[in-house]
């Protein structure tokens, strides 16, 4: 009886990969041929030339002034890889794509295995993670490898057997996942609360060597900022290391994502907080557990449909997330009615964790820290074929909508307006809506002809992110990303930056003629002069330089 019993249940394990291998060769596929479609947006080119400024020799924090610089240190190898492979940065957008995808896979792949204990679900779960690209951008950015990397971490984490090598490589992979979301730094004086409470839910033993492992990363990171800069210098740059787009009061974004999501979800708001007032009733009245279920998932699945389709959320810009909050409530909902393992609960509760940390720092708006439920709803996948099977459905809706929204947006556009293929230049390889081919094409030729000058650096300003992909020549610049909200701010960054950097002023500028902060009358911009006219804009080189070219 025995043997076959085993033999039974190698026979089960054989059919669940064989059903993972097909989830993730269907989500591969997917990923491959959304690749190529979109040139993306500057959120995304940005990514990319955080990692271009660190390979060429940036110092963080120093040289760069944008608070997501901390992700150049895992963008540089891959940028220097792709350079040292293709020779120029020709196609370097899509294949980043391609980073991204082998990141996303791996992560999917881990995650199954372990969550592959708790049965067929754990395909549904790492299809589900695979599926979801924050904002529909296929970039390796701090909300994917931040994410990414807490995922990774949990799977490290030993649920039984707590073996030092497993929680050193835990405290390693989360301190990565600091690097790209620093919130999530909050989760480990929480963790040293139960440490040092010997409780049960964290012990001892584990957080010291779970901090032997965090403070592996951050000294080597700490020793890599050092070494591109002295101190002194770091820290007169840390005043200039925000992004006013996120500022605003805790009481502000409250307000302001309670609006949001009021505007999205209209009245099925009201009925989330009900499901959760029920739970809390039910806990008590055990026999109206199913029936609360049921309905909390059908009033989940008809918001689903009401903010993709109804009144859709900016769904170009990623606000399908919004899914993710009605899937991860039916998660919360189990968690409340049944006795869950400890390990599911803490997976939820970290992705949980994250999502509140950032809709209380953000003001991009409920889309933003949606984006976070994702790891939620993994666990939710898991978590309903354990206790309430039916309520699966709601997650086939789920990955149906992920699919969806693949398949026919893109951030920016509609994907089936892309039908012009790119064939030179960093977005070699990508195919484009025809008005956008050829606008890449004029801005294309106007830095063809920047390039022609002997420079040391250059600054660009303009919002497409992706020119300064195509210049090999030194960024100098506080930031490639235009996110000043007013332009005395942004007369301000430049003035500040040029006097802070006097050693590496940009050589040329290469001015777009539509960027709403520029202006010839700019005082930064007194120390250069035109030299050209070009198709988008023009192009100044700095007085001194061209003296002495001369």
């Amino acid at each position: 009886m025995e043997r076959m019993k085993n033999v039974e249940e190698r026979r089960t394990v054989r059919t669940q990969d064989a059903v993972f291998a097909v989830v993730f060769l269907l989500c591969l596929g997917l990923m491959l041929w959304k690749a190529k479609r979109g040139i993306g947006s500057e959120d995304e080119h940005f990514y990319i030339t955080l990692g271009q400024r660190t390979a060429q020799g940036d110092a963080l924090f120093a040289d760069q002034w944008d608070i997501a610089q901390m992700i150049g240190v895992f963008l540089a190898p891959l940028y220097s890889l792709f350079m040292g492979l293709r020779g120029s940065a020709e196609g370097i957008v899509y294949g980043f794509r391609l980073f991204y995808i082998v990141f996303t896979c791996f992560v999917g792949t881990v995650l199954y295995g372990r969550l592959r204990v708790y049965g067929m679900a754990a395909a549904f779960a790492a299809g589900i993670y695979m599926l979801f690209a924050p904002f529909n951008i296929m970039a390796l950015s701090y909300n994917t490898m931040g994410m990414g990397f807490l995922i990774l971490a949990l799977c490290a984490y030993p649920e039984k057997t707590h073996t030092p090598i497993r929680l050193v490589l835990c405290g390693i992979l989360m301190g990565c996942a600091v690097l790209n979301n620093p919130y999530l730094i909050f989760l480990y004086p929480l963790l040293s609360v139960f440490a040092l409470k010997k409780s049960p839910v964290f012990p001892r033993k584990d957080w010291v060597f779970l901090s032997a492992g965090a403070l592996c990363t951050a000294a080597v990171f700490l020793l890599f900022v050092l070494h591109g800069a002295p101190l002194k210098d770091v820290l007169a740059s840390l005043p200039h290391v925000v992004d006013s787009s996120h500022g605003g009061s805790l009481l502000y974004h409250a307000a302001l994502d309670g609006y949001h999501l009021f505007t999205a979800f209209g009245p099925f708001l009201l009925l989330f907080f009900a499901e959760l007032g029920g739970a809390l009733y039910v806990r008590r009245h055990m026999q109206y557990r199913d029936t609360l279920m049921t309905v909390s998932i059908v009033i989940n699945i008809l918001s689903m449909l009401y903010v993709s389709f109804v009144r859709p959320y900016f769904p170009l810009m990623g606000g399908f997330a919004l899914n993710l909050l009605p899937c991860a409530l039916i998660g919360l909902l189990v968690l409340i009615l049944y006795p869950c393992e400890k390990y599911l609960q803490s997976c939820f509760t970290a992705s949980l964790f994250l999502s509140f940390m950032l809709a209380f720092s953000s003001n991009v708006g409920p889309n933003s820290f949606c984006c976070a439920l994702i790891f939620a709803c993994t666990v939710t996948a898991v978590l309903l074929h354990r206790h309430f099977p039916k309520g699966l459905v709601q997650m086939a809706v789920l990955a149906a909508l992920l699919v969806f929204f693949r398949v026919h947006e893109d951030f920016g556009g509609a994907v089936a307006d892309y039908t012009v293929p790119v064939e030179r230049g960093p977005l070699a390889g990508m195919l484009a809506e025809k008005s956008q081919a050829a606008d890449y094409e004029e801005r294309l030729a106007d830095l063809e002809k920047a390039a022609v000058q002997e420079c040391g650096g250059i600054n660009i300003v303009s919002t497409h992110v992706w020119e300064y992909l195509a210049v090999p020549a030194r960024i100098c610049t506080g930031s490639t990303y235009l996110y000043a909200v007013s332009r005395e701010e942004y007369i301000a960054a430049q003035e500040e930056y040029m006097a802070s950097h006097a050693d590496r002023l940009p050589v040329l500028i290469l001015a777009d003629r539509d960027n709403p902060y520029f202006d010839l009358d700019d005082p930064w911009l007194q120390n250069f002069e035109k030299i050209a006219d070009l198709n988008q804009g023009a192009l100044y080189m700095r007085e001194a330089a061209g003296n002495a070219a001369e």
